[in-house]
């Protein structure tokens, strides 16, 4: 079965619960990902919290820290049926009020990303969802509201909200294969372009065709909001370079 937890963290906490052997266990903690964090005057900044599968005996048996931004996420196979203990703890054991999280624990579907990760205001897009206990080409279909914050949140399957950006203009999907400079998805301005890199060493390449003097502007969004773990670079060729 699945379970979500409200806490408020002080230094460690911990959870006590039955699993059976050959269950897929997810435990999963969203702090960042809702951006808990410290308030005012106190300075400690985003809650950034670590978790622990114990087994009876107390060895650890399976952990995490920083899986999607600062929030650990544990993929765990139970050997056996018996009494495990999800220990979550506070990086640095340094509680404050607003250090709250939402604990995850079962063998439950726990969506990370929905792909594309976001899509133009007032139109529904259909995503696919990646994460724990997910069948790989799930898809289901997102309204995306009209007004609003750019940020929004959305709970495809009931258990976890995944994290979708509002844009403004017209969107597409990169065209694979585009790792080459002569492969390059051709895109029109204004734009949004919804991206990921399958493999590790993935590059993708674009291609605009500007008038002389026009000025544009080119922005990623990844870590920021989407909270994806990657770090992009951006780089500029003119043509002939």
């Amino acid at each position: 079965s699945a379970s979500t937890v409200r806490s408020n963290a002080c230094f460690v906490d911990c959870f006590r619960f039955e699993a059976k052997a050959g269950q897929h266990i997810v435990a999963a903690v969203l702090a960042h990902g809702i951006d808990s964090r410290s308030q005012g005057r106190n300075t400690r900044g985003f809650t950034d919290a670590s978790i622990e599968l114990l087994d009876e005996q107390g060895r650890v048996v399976a952990d995490a820290l920083d899986t999607v931004g600062l929030d650990p996420v544990i993929e765990y196979t139970a050997a056996a049926d018996g009494w495990l203990t999800a220990r979550v703890s506070l990086v640095g054991y340094l509680g404050f009020p607003e250090a709250v999280y939402r604990l995850t624990l079962g063998e439950a579907p726990y969506p990370l990303v929905a792909f594309p990760p976001g899509g133009k205001r007032g139109e529904t897009v259909e995503v696919e969802l990646h994460g724990p206990n997910i069948q790989p080409g799930t898809r289901t279909k997102l309204a995306i509201p009209a007004d609003g914050f750019p940020l929004d949140y959305a709970s495809p399957l009931g258990t976890h909200d995944v994290r979708l950006v509002r844009g403004d203009f017209d969107e597409v999907l990169e065209s694979e294969p585009n790792n080459e400079r002569s492969q390059a998805t051709p895109l029109n301005l204004p734009g949004t372009v919804n991206g990921r890199f399958d493999v590790a060493g993935d590059a993708d390449w674009y291609r605009l065709t500007l008038p002389a003097g026009q000025r544009v502007r080119l922005e990623i969004i990844a870590q920021r909001f989407l909270r994806s773990p990657v770090d992009t670079r951006l780089e500029v060729f003119q043509a002939g370079d």
